[in-house]
């Protein structure tokens, strides 16, 4: 082997030999010009192009510039190559003043609609003269045409996904500037979708959100826009819309379409959606009003339609964005708060009608802030629950409450109950009976001692759930009330169906009282239902 000193460099001539080979091996036709346009070569590609058209092979080697290349490039086209525009650009990277051109152009050969693209590109520097290429990328441009169109639209119902809702957004909020019409946007949530996926599987969830984004398609007009946003949520863009009222109409429509069963497997679902509007003042100047803000807006507005029960539609006011800038300011203090011990439990009595002794105290949690002084439940157990937080809340309260138990034993004996609320969120938990369990033994209180206080809406927003973990903490001695009974959450079946030992009758009744003859009614008639089915009644807000 000699030493590499000795090997001897390919010969001048042999690199034309060698670059006709590479591009013989394109599928692209191509020609190489000189620094003024004569074609010097051309691939197998391009020859059998020109052979195809009639033109003797290598017939294009030594065409001059101007009409000779355009016959060229015409040639190797196909004749639909609109040749004037591809002599200019070639012209321009010939002459330096662009280093690339492309043309992509569509033509119809033989009655099959064809995309062609052509490229004009400089030769490396040090070398004078330009590449054309010329290639047939149907395929490729059918190929992205696929890709974006996936890309835009959900694979699972085939709607519209969130990239396209932006554009068909943006786009429907300048039309409306023109016209003067309303563009709206509504929010749809299923209601308790969840519950669908955990009894059936993900297989039957994926039907019912395929026969519900039909349904919700065909309560629209073909001129609005539906996408599945994510999950159970669809977003509506209702577009080119006279009036408000008229959008009002599309949202019953969906509500309306939810109404028939969903047939999976055999078996008949019954789903209901929750709808969010917020509607766009045609009005108002073209910046006053984003894509995001509608977004925004609707989320609002769906959460309204949640709290209210549901099954609804709610139209986004300007007072629910303030409600809700209030919510997520009261979370992030009361996070917080948990975290500084700002907390406090406070312990009200509860007394018999019978001899005024105390028979029972109920743990309250308030919040002591530095900055806002005594907050009142009302203003942070919302965004307690709605956050998740009062999941540690709750615990930490009955933790408060079973250790001042274990005070007052050690001072005197005790006989009576101490009432504990439990969320809607921690009803839900699958942990929620082992912690009692485990916080009670930690201070040594008897389990009987505890009365757990469920509202009437935690009974009814999942009552499976709840009658499965009120029976659990029946079985280790948790007592059972509800809390703000006759607000008309529950059925009166539910006082069969769960295991409930008290009532504790609304304030909104008992402060109606005496004077109120219609409270007074109804709070004789709870007592007696009370009475005949073994519970007891606690009155609220009696002082």
């Amino acid at each position: 082997m000699p030493e590499p000193d000795a090997l001897v460099p390919p010969q001048p001539h042999e690199w034309p030999v060698v670059a006709q080979a590479v591009i013989d091996a394109l599928d692209a036709e191509v020609a190489v010009l000189d620094r003024v346009g004569v074609v010097v070569a051309t691939n197998l590609a391009w020859e059998n192009r020109a052979t195809h058209e009639s033109a003797a092979a290598g017939a294009w080697v030594g065409c001059e510039p101007g009409s000779d290349l355009v016959a060229a490039l015409g040639a190797a086209a196909t004749s639909s190559v609109p040749a004037r525009e591809a002599l200019a650009g070639a012209t321009s990277v010939l002459g330096g003043s662009m280093r690339g051109y492309r043309l992509d152009y569509d033509a119809d050969v033989a009655g099959d609609p064809r995309n062609y693209r052509l490229s004009v590109t400089r030769l490396p520097d040090g070398v004078d003269g330009a590449l054309v290429s010329h290639e047939d990328v149907t395929w490729h441009t059918s190929l992205e045409g696929q890709l974006k169109d996936r890309a835009a639209h959900d694979p699972l119902t085939g709607l519209p996904n969130r990239l396209l809702l932006d554009d068909r957004l943006r786009t429907a909020l300048v039309r409306a500037q023109r016209s003067g019409h309303v563009v709206a946007v509504m929010f749809v949530d299923l209601d308790a979708f969840k519950a669908v996926n955990d009894a059936l599987g993900h297989a039957a969830g994926d039907q019912v959100l395929v026969a519900v984004a039909r349904r919700i398609s065909r309560a629209c007009r073909t001129s609005d826009t539906v996408t599945r946003f994510g999950g159970d949520e669809f977003v509506l863009v209702v577009d080119d819309v006279d009036a408000v009222p008229n959008v009002h109409r599309v949202a019953r429509r969906v509500l309306e379409a939810m109404t028939a069963p969903i047939v999976v497997d055999g078996a008949e679902l019954y789903v209901t959606a929750s709808l969010g509007v917020a509607v766009a003042d045609p009005g108002l100047p073209p910046t006053s009003t984003t894509a995001a803000d509608l977004l925004r807006d609707a989320d609002t507005a769906l959460f309204q339609a949640k709290a209210q029960g549901r099954n609804r539609f709610v139209v986004f006011e300007p007072a629910m964005r303030d409600r809700a800038t209030e919510r997520l300011a009261t979370s992030t203090a009361l996070r917080q708060a948990v975290a500084r011990g700002e907390l406090r439990v406070a312990y009200q009595p509860v007394f018999s009608c019978v001899d005024d002794t105390v028979v029972g105290t109920e743990a309250l949690v308030r919040w002591l802030s530095p900055e806002r002084g005594l907050v009142p439940p009302a203003q942070f157990l919302d965004a307690a629950e709605d956050s998740g937080l009062i999941v540690e809340i709750g615990e930490w309260v009955l933790d408060q409450a079973c250790r001042q138990m274990a005070v007052w034993e050690s001072i005197a004996p005790v006989d009576f109950l101490i009432g504990i609320n439990l969320s809607q969120r921690q009803l839900a938990d699958p942990n929620v009976t082992g912690m009692f369990r485990a916080v009670a033994a930690r201070h040594g209180v008897d389990p009987h001692r505890i009365v757990i206080e469920i509202s009437e809406r935690s009974l009814a927003h999942d009552p499976e759930t709840a009658e499965r973990t009120l029976h659990n903490l029946l079985g280790h001695g948790v007592n059972v009330a509800v809390d703000n009974f006759g607000t008309g959450y529950a059925s009166l079946a539910h006082l069969q169906r769960f295991p409930v030992g008290a009532l504790k009758i609304d304030r909104y009744f008992v402060s109606r009282l005496p004077g109120d003859r219609t409270a007074a009614t109804l709070v004789r008639g709870i007592i007696g239902m009370a009475r005949a089915l073994g519970i007891q009644t606690v009155a609220e807000g009696v002082e």
